[in-house]
């Protein structure tokens, strides 16, 4: 039985990722030129595109102040870390959920050979007894496949909603950094006359930007809570799938994947655009793993 030996890297950051309408037009473009194009997909990220153009519209300069910003707290590694640790890292999320989908396309594989056990001319009680057996292993690589599958699927939705939330508190953070530099520069061109006025809307956006953030941490762990659990009773599943039958080899399927889902959930523009749009390449993951050929077992 073949199984993934070796985890999945998570995917580095995209050329335009935090970076404002350029990652919104990349996105559309991404969206419009799949193989097969998503309607919703497309949908969303048109309405990602089209809300950054009217806060380009609005202030252009501070529009493109903040996805320099964004983008450099996405690809600069130690402005990056900060917000992995805080909100999770998607592209981690993304890349255990295609591990689980690896395990379940080796155990589909596993099953359909188990099926089609090579008895030919076999008769007699003995070869009765190795239908039989092959049957039952066939059953239990069948379910393990199954319960692999929605594990990859659960873990997706948890990506799609870190990737919403991770994107708003970098926004927020990104706004606030260019509220401090406009600050800063008043500053200075008032030969510090306006230095009091600026110190005091800066610890006042200081702390709306606290609330911000920690709203958005409690909707993130309250929805990580509930994939917790989802996913607390899939895991248990397929723990009864495995040991239902002496299935020889099946527990391999699942030791590259062995922990995942639980230490991902200890990770610690308008959010419902946002969260349409890591929706949506959730969905494009999905399509891909579809579009996939089977091969059959080494």
């Amino acid at each position: 039985m073949t199984a993934p030996s070796t985890p999945t890297p998570a995917a580095e950051p995209g050329t335009f990722d935090g970076a404002g309408p350029a990652s919104s037009v990349a996105d559309l473009a991404d969206a419009a030129t799949a193989d097969r194009p998503d309607p919703v997909a497309l949908a969303w990220t048109a309405a990602g595109v089209g809300l950054d153009a009217l806060g380009f519209v609005a202030d252009p300069f501070g529009e493109l102040a903040t996805a320099g910003i964004g983008w450099l707290i996405e690809h600069v590694g130690f402005l990056r870390e900060p917000l992995d640790r805080l909100a999770g890292n998607p592209a981690e999320v993304v890349a255990r959920a295609t591990d689980w989908h690896r395990g379940a396309r080796a155990a589909a594989a596993e099953a359909a050979e188990r099926g089609r056990p090579d008895l030919e001319g076999w008769t007699g009680s003995a070869a009765d007894a190795a239908r039989a057996a092959a049957a039952r292993d066939a059953e239990s690589l069948t379910g393990l496949a199954a319960g692999c599958a929605a594990v990859a699927d659960r873990l997706l939705e948890v990506g799609a909603t870190i990737g919403a939330e991770r994107a708003l508190i970098r926004d927020t953070v990104a706004g606030f950094l260019w509220d401090l530099a406009r600050w800063a520069v008043a500053s200075i061109a008032s030969a510090g006359t306006l230095t009091p006025l600026a110190v005091a809307s800066a610890v006042g956006e200081a702390a709306i930007l606290a609330a911000r953030i920690a709203d958005g941490i409690r909707t993130l762990l309250s929805r990580l809570d509930e994939a917790r659990a989802g996913l607390g009773a899939l895991l248990a599943s397929l723990s009864q799938v495995t040991g239902r039958f002496a299935v020889p080899g099946a527990a391999r399927i699942l030791e590259p994947l062995g922990g995942s889902g639980d230490a991902l959930l200890g990770l610690g523009r308008d959010a419902v655009v946002e969260t349409g749009k890591e929706g949506a390449k959730a969905g494009g993951v999905r399509a891909g793993w579809a579009a996939e050929p089977v091969r059959p077992p080494a």
